[in-house]
């Protein structure tokens, strides 16, 4: 299937591609697996990017659920979440089917779903995470998990494709009629 031009594994590389640089650049986990699908897709969305903001190192480096991840639900939760329409529960459900499928395939990636469990990552001050971030422990591990990420959250979208016989070719209507 073509994705946006690309194969899917092309679609897949793409995102990995993106959200590595965009971590490795610039930090902040949940914006650099947004922010790959928000270029992807040439979207313009300032208050979607800025919303990801705080759930950097595991929700305001606390070592929680990977920011990696919670950008990546995002971007399932953009596509296909509720919107205005808050009794739209079909799909509320399929978003979270959709995030399910991500999570499982993460844990089974990184054993895990914490920030903490994979980086070490132990804060809840400014000082504590300067320290940990001059430790090289963000550059060495950071960039390949919201890769790694960013490319399992393309799979789901490509999965989903094909589920619904979808072969998309141009990047509004692939993002509207998925």
């Amino acid at each position: 299937m073509k994705t946006l031009g690309m194969t899917d594994e092309e679609f897949a590389e793409k995102a990995y591609n993106l959200a590595y640089q965009n971590e490795l650049t610039a930090g902040c986990c949940p914006q650099a697996v947004l922010g790959a699908f928000l270029e992807l897709l040439d979207i313009k969305d300032l208050l979607l990017f800025q919303s990801a903001s705080a759930f950097a190192g595991g929700i305001a480096h606390q070592g929680l659920t990977c920011g990696a991840l919670l950008g990546g639900i995002m971007v399932i939760s953009f596509k296909y979440g509720r919107g205005i329409n808050i009794e739209d529960y079909d799909a509320g459900v399929k978003s979270m089917e959709l995030s399910n499928r991500l999570m499982l395939k993460f844990k089974q990636e990184f054993g895990t779903l914490n920030c903490n469990d994979i980086t070490g990552i132990k804060t809840g001050t400014l000082e504590e995470f300067k320290k940990w971030r001059e430790s090289g422990i963000h550059d060495e591990k950071c960039p390949v998990v919201c890769g790694k990420t960013a490319r399992m959250v393309a799979e789901v979208i490509c999965e989903r494709a094909a589920e619904i016989g979808f072969h998309p070719s141009k990047i509004r209507k692939f993002w509207v009629d998925l």
